[in-house]
Order: structure tokens, then sequence, then C-alpha cells
């Protein structure tokens, strides 16, 4: 066991790290942060508004959700393909922003502050 007199990199549980603190505090870090929170509630909000949409469809408006469009196939056939092709599309444009963008401004941080 480790103890304050005998490790000079010894915290109390709960300290916080003087690196963590200058990385939290690096404009880099909050514009990471920002936007990456910003593209994820988007992503969220969207997919939540579509399926919801979908649902409120299918509740209060049941007879066009049940209209022919071509032979056995109905509207609510076409819509429901294509809320899961949206929500494919969504998370496929946060992993690539996530990729090509958030992973190079994570490697710059870390590159920045010696990690």
């Amino acid at each position: 066991m480790i103890h304050a007199g005998t490790d000079p990199a010894w915290r109390p549980p709960g300290a916080a790290d003087p690196d963590k603190l200058e990385m939290l505090a690096d404009p880099g870090f909050r514009t990471l942060v920002r936007q990456r929170d910003r593209l994820g509630l988007t992503v969220v909000g969207l997919t939540a508004a579509i399926y919801f949409g979908f649902v409120a469809l299918l509740a209060f408006a049941p007879r066009l959700m049940h209209e022919k469009v071509s032979g056995v196939i109905t509207v609510g056939f076409p819509l429901g393909l294509g809320v899961m092709l949206v929500t494919f599309g969504l998370v496929a444009l946060y992993v690539r922003r996530s990729g090509r963008v958030f992973d190079h401004m994570n490697a710059e941080l870390l590159r920045r502050h010696g990690r």
C-alpha cells in the first residue's frame, strides 16, 4: 500500500490531477467537447423526432398508414423503412465526423499535453 510519505506522486482520493486540470482548461478541449456534444444532441434530437413522428402517424392517422401504395404495400412500410435508413445515415454521419474530426482534435490535445 502506498502512503503519502513514501510516494511523491500520491494524492488523497478525490484530489485534482494538475495535468487533467490543465487539459480541461485548454480552449481546444472545450471546443472539442462543445462540437461533439452539439453533434450528439442533434443526432439524438433528429432521431427521436423521426421515431416519435412515425409513432404519432401510427396512432393518429391509421387510415393514412393503411393506404395501399402498390399491391399489398401500405404507406407505413416505406415510411418505416425510411425511419430506419435515416437513423443509419445519422449514425454514419456521427461516426464519420468522430473519426475525421474529433479523433484528430483529441490526438492533438494529447500531443500538446504530453500524453
